[in-house]
Formats: C-alpha cells, structure tokens, sequence
C-alpha cells in the first residue's frame, strides 16, 4: 500500500464520515444530559510545539468537539529541522487508533527477531515471533520514522498550525497572554510582535521547554553521563534484514531496527505543507543508535563536529563483531547525528499549580532518556488525558481540567523517567568486568551456553534456524524484571493455606528488614510494630500454624543499600532460614541519595526479599513493604522531592502488588494525626518531641499493614 493509498482511503486518517465524531453542539448537549458538559468547547486552547505531543493533543481535542484551538510552532515549516529517527510505539498504539490513526500498521517497519550479543557476536538472549510462531502473533508495538508519525498526526489539524510563531513572552492573568517575535530573533520592536491571548496554555515544546523555564520552577538538566549517536544507512547483511540487535561490551552499546520513511532524514527546505512522496514501497533501511560514557564537554563538542564524532564512533566499535563496523564505516556524514542524553526531575503537581491555566506534556513535562523507548509513547497519552480532562463531566473548569490531569499522569511518568535513567547505568556502567555477558534478566539466557558451545554466534548463516535445531526453546519467552521469578497463578495477596502447604515447620518465620527505631526502638519488644502485627495476624489465623518470634536484619541511620549489603551477608548465618513466610521491609526518604539510585537499590533489596520466600522454586510466603511517613515531607523545600520518591516507590510496589508476589502499604496517611498529636505518637526528651515512635504510632502502622494483608485472608 503506497502512502497516497493510506492517506485517502475513506478518510485522512479516520476523521471522516463513517467515523464522525459528534460536532461541539452536539457534545455540549450530550453532556448537559448526563450533568456537567465539561470545559466550555469554545475554550481557546493554545500549545507551544508542532511535535507528535502537541499534534496528538490537538487530534484530541478536535475529536473530543474543542472548536478553538491553535498550535504556535516555532519553525517555518514542517521540515525545516531535522525531526529524529525511528520511534517505538508501545503503551501509545491503542491511543493512536482511537483518534483513527489507522495507518501506522501500513507504515510499521516490522521485524522477526531480536537478538542480544556480546562485543564478540556471542549470543546473550534471543526473542521474536520467528522463535515463537505458535503464539499469537499479534503485534503490539510498531516501528516507524518520528516524521512520518508526525505528518500522520498533524494531517487533521492543520489548519490549526501557526508557523514561524516564536514565543517570545508570557503573561499569566484572567488569561494568558502570549507574545511572539520571529525566528530566528531580530531586533525587537512593536513592528516584529504579535500577541494572541488564550484560556489555557499548553507546554509541548520539549526538553528545553520555553513554556516550563518561562513559567515554573524548573529543575537544571541532567546530564545522565553518556553521548548517543544515531545514524541511518542502507547495508545488506543477514542481521539486518528483519531483525533487530543490540551489541554490548558493558560500556559501549550499539542497537540496530529495521528503518523505513517517506522523509529523507537530511530532508531541509520551507514548503510550508508537507508533501510525502506517493510511490512505494519505501526502501527499508537500518537505523542504528550507539551509545557510550563521555564528559559532557567532550560530548556537546563531537555533536558539533561530524567528521570528528565519525572517527570517535569507528574507533569505539572497532572490535565489534560483523557487522557493526563495516555498517558504521558506511554510514554517511549527513545521515549521522550525536547529542549528549539529558533528562530532568520531572515538576509535580504542586509545583505546576503555582501558574494558573498553564500544563505542560510530553519532554518538557518529563524528559527522559531514549534507552526505554518511552518519550513519544509518554507524550501521546499525557495529551490523551488531558483531552479526557477536559471534556469530563467531572472537571467544570480548566483549573480543576489540569489538576486532575496532573495528579493522574504524574505517578507513572515519574516512574517512566527513574527507570529510563536507571537504564543508562545498566547499559553502560557494568559492576562487573564483562557482567552483561550473564545477564538472567532476559529470555532464553539459560540456553546460550549450549550456542556458545556449538560456536554458533552472530556470525552464523541462517542463525534463527541453526538457533531453533540446536536448542528446544521454552514454550514461551520468560522475560522478568525479577530474576528467576515465576508468578504463581489463582493465588490472592495472602493465603494461609498456600503458606501452610508449602511449610515442613510448626511455625511461621518473619524477618524484618530496615531502619531499627523504625521496628521498635524505645519501646517494649511486645509493642514494636512487628510484634503488634504478629498478634494481629495470630488472632485472625487461629487455624493455622502460629507466627513465631521474628527475626530483625535493622540498625538505626541504615539506608537500603546497608540493609541489602547486610541480609546478604547473613543469608549463610545459623540465625536465617532457608525461606520465610513474611519479610517486611520499611523504607523511607533518604535525602542524600539520588533519586535514580534509590529506586535501582530499592529494586535490588526487593528482588532479594522475593528470593527469601521461595524454597525449592515454591513460594512459601510473601513480601510486605512498609512506605514509612517521612516528617520532614511538610516542609515546602523537601516535599517536591519527597513525593516524587513516593511516587515512584508506589508505583513500582503496586505494580508487583498486581502480581500478587508484594503487599504495598502506605503509611503516610498517618502522617498529619501522628503530628497533630505529637504527645500521644513520638518520644520526648526533655519537652522536646524526637524522630522515635510510641507503642501508639506502631499499633497506627501495624492496623495499616493489617488491613492490606487481610484482603488476601481466606
């Protein structure tokens, strides 16, 4: 199918009559019925940026029967600048066929497998639907060329695009103000400004946002430590003909997808509308992204030099198996691009409300690095949500539109960004000498060593059929974040029975792991948090086996990586059992460690906690994680960064909560009742309240613990 064929069968791209969507009146009247009609559809809307975010909102809104919205870009036209390569879209597939973007599986780019390999062309993990036929081949994620996701987008809207619109100030009132002078600047003067005014101003203008450093209390980039350099070639060789690979030698990492798009990627002129070329097919060509450590000096350097940043790159994959630098050596100069990875702490909610009637979306709410493939996907669904804000019954105001927005899209997105620059050290920082090269976090890692034997390795013709006569492949592809972890089906969050089947012991066994004074320091040994919920949990199981004393791995002051260190020196220890029936962990807000590596140790102890309640590959318990309240959080100079370790805490306990393998349970909302009544929940020294609970404050936990692990009770 040729692009003239997609773009015009029916309709552009799914607005047209056979899809129609209600006009604004209708819609008004329709939601009059149900209640509230939502934000006023005559709404004057305006986004900064012509990118897939801005595009994709104002689809949206268009879709959702919003009559007044503009896009303010600041180039002259649609391709003008260079507008990256190829995009994964993931979460973001479901959304785009919803606005009626059908044509992204006519533009997909697939492939068959995916391989992973050492420097030297040994396999470490391989996967795809080449090794999995008889499962349901249904694709979920599609490749494409940003451009032509772009052009499919602003199609609908394009009268709705104002070109050559720099920003060149905002003012915030009963409305907002916009100003704008030409691009690129010129001596101001009444003559070179224009202003426009809107009800709501929305930020997609990406990482270097001049809506978010404008407005808000913006937080300095982040150099995450390593350059990325991203070329298109065309090379013919059996590793690149539908297949997607990625080569490491725990610093330098190079990823290879098929690439495919109706703009040439050095494409540069000034049309004003787009013209994409009707014949096909397109030539399917290799995108391929190298990445490595380098100083941030040296790296905005080599971007600018690109002679210079081709000899770096060909001396970095030079001992690369085949054929890595032969596609590299031919790659041309034009086709070659290096930038420096930035991301930044993402602006939570109480800090976006500071300005009235002004959000922001995709990079330059929460700019994260590319080794997640997340940014556009995060960027379609932040503007999805935001369209759903504002046209439900719920929300009868841009204010309380944009809040809602921002409490709901903040959690995941905050996640998204510590996981995607948790990702840059994994790539690139081993722990270990050649430690990549016994990855387990990845399918099929227990069969490569039979390949590695039969010297069969990136250099073997036909290599998915030697892989598949050489090795019996597991029915499906076992990939985890937890190594070695199999889910247990039909199982709730609980269950006695299961911990009983599963125990040869009379009683069941607790270990507790954290911060000391936060089990019990200054209190009676019966009323320290684990002993109240030990009683909770005895009483309520009067049938079952008793819990027995527990055992504590806690000194005060200890962050994660102390409890970690120290339960993983004591595993060998006469005191530990081979499984427990309940680890409890307590964690709380340590300041001085950073953001990404609390959650990266975070994710470690909690791997190893699930490890200690499995025995002979059975689990015989489960794990509990106690999100302690951290008192200092009222304070306005920690809460921005307080609740964004929370979040992110939060977010990736609930999602193992859903797997049924942890039991999250948050202790904040006892919080401002502990501080309201400091003489009934903390210790005092000399009229002085301490950091140190009472009886009182763990019987608060321990009743929270409780109520969480009884949804599981049989």
């Amino acid at each position: 199918m040729c692009w003239k064929e997609i773009t015009t069968s029916g309709c552009t791209v799914g607005f047209g009559q056979a899809n129609r969507s209600p006009g604004s009146e209708e819609l008004i009247i329709m939601q009059k019925i149900k209640g509230k009609a939502g934000v006023a559809k005559n709404t004057r809307i305006g986004i900064v940026g012509a990118g897939i975010g801005g595009c994709a909102l104002a689809c949206a809104l268009k879709q959702r029967g919003f009559v007044d919205v503009k896009i303010y870009e600041k180039d002259k036209s649609f391709s003008e600048r260079r507008q990256g390569y190829g995009l994964t879209i993931q979460q973001a597939v479901n959304s785009l066929l919803e606005l009626g973007i059908q044509s992204i599986f006519d533009l997909d780019t697939p492939s068959t497998a995916r391989y992973i390999f050492a420097e030297n062309g040994d396999i470490i993990s391989f996967f795809g639907r080449t090794f999995y036929k008889f499962v349901d081949s249904k694709k979920f994620n599609v490749h494409l060329s940003r451009q032509d996701l772009r052009y499919l987008l602003m199609e609908p809207v394009r009268q709705y695009v104002s070109w050559n619109k720099r920003v060149a100030d905002i003012k915030v009132g009963a409305s907002v103000t916009l100003q704008f002078a030409p691009n690129p600047p010129v001596p101001l003067g009444n003559a070179n400004i224009s202003e426009e005014e809107v009800d709501l101003l929305v930020g997609a203008d990406g990482i270097y946002s001049f809506v978010r450093n404008k407005l808000f209390d913006s937080p300095p980039l982040n150099y995450l430590g390593v350059i990325v350099v991203l070329g298109i070639v065309q090379y013919d060789h059996e590793l690149l003909d539908q297949v997607i690979f990625e080569s490491s030698n725990g610093t330098v990492r190079l990823f290879c997808m098929p690439f495919s798009s109706h703009f040439s990627t050095s494409q540069s002129d000034t049309k004003v509308a787009p013209k994409p070329p009707t014949s096909c097919p397109v030539a399917v060509q290799t995108m391929w992204q190298l990445s490595f450590p380098m100083a941030i000096e040296k790296a905005k350097e080599l971007s600018k030099n690109k002679q210079d940043l081709k000899m770096t790159i060909l001396e970095k994959v030079k001992s690369f198996h085949s054929p890595v630098p032969e596609m590299v050596a031919c790659t041309d100069l034009e086709n070659i691009m290096g930038t420096p990875v930035f991301d930044f702490d993402p602006l939570v909610p109480d800090v976006l409300r500071r300005v009235s009637r002004v959000t922001l979306i995709g990079d330059a709410l929460h700019a994260m690095s590319p080794f997640k493939s997340q940014g556009a996907n995060r960027a379609i669904l932040d503007a999805m949500k935001l369209a759903d804000k504002l046209s439900s019954s719920h929300c009868d105001s841009v204010e309380s539109a944009i809040l809602s927005y921002e409490r709901a899209i903040s959690a995941k997105n905050q996640e998204k960004v510590m996981v995607s620059r948790q990702k840059v050290s994994r790539l690139h920082i081993p722990v270990n000498r050649n430690s990549h090269i016994r990855r387990t976090d990845v399918p099929n890692h227990n069969l490569t060593l039979t390949l590695k034997n039969l010297n069969i390795g990136s250099w073997t013709k036909h290599l998915d059929k030697k892989i598949k006569d050489a090795v019996v492949i597991p029915a499906q592809p076992r990939k985890s974040k937890l190594h070695s972890r199999t889910p247990v089906s039909g199982v709730n969050r609980v269950d006695s029975t299961r911990i009983s089947q599963n125990c040869n012991e009379p009683n069941y066994f607790v270990l507790c792991l954290g911060d000391q004074f936060m089990y019990g320091d200054g209190v009676k040994k019966s009323k320290s948090f684990p002993a109240q919920l030990i009683k909770k949990l005895n009483k309520a199981w009067k049938n079952t086996p008793q819990f027995a004393k527990y055992h504590s791995v806690a000194k005060p002051s200890w962050g994660v990586k102390d409890v970690l260190q120290n339960v993983t020196n004591q595993c060998s220890s006469k005191h530990f059992k081979d499984a427990y029936n309940l680890v409890v962990i307590e964690i709380g807000f340590n300041e001085n460690v950073p953001a990404d590596i609390f959650v990266q140790d975070f994710d470690s102890l909690l791997q190893h906690a699930i490890s200690l309640v499995q025995s002979d590959g059975k689990y015989r318990g489960h794990v509990v994680v106690l999100s302690i309240p951290d008192y200092f959080s009222m304070h306005p100079s920690r809460s921005k960064t307080v609740q964004m370790y929370n979040e992110c805490l939060q977010t990736l306990c609930k999602k193992l909560d859903s797997e049924e393998l942890v039991v999250y349970v948050d202790l904040h909302p006892s919080l401002k009742s502990c501080l309201d009544n400091p003489e009934d929940y903390f210790h005092a020294d000399n009229g002085v309240f301490q950091m140190k609970p009472t009886a009182q404050q763990y019987r608060l936990w321990a009743e929270a613990a409780f109520a969480s692990l009884k949804k599981g009770l049989a």
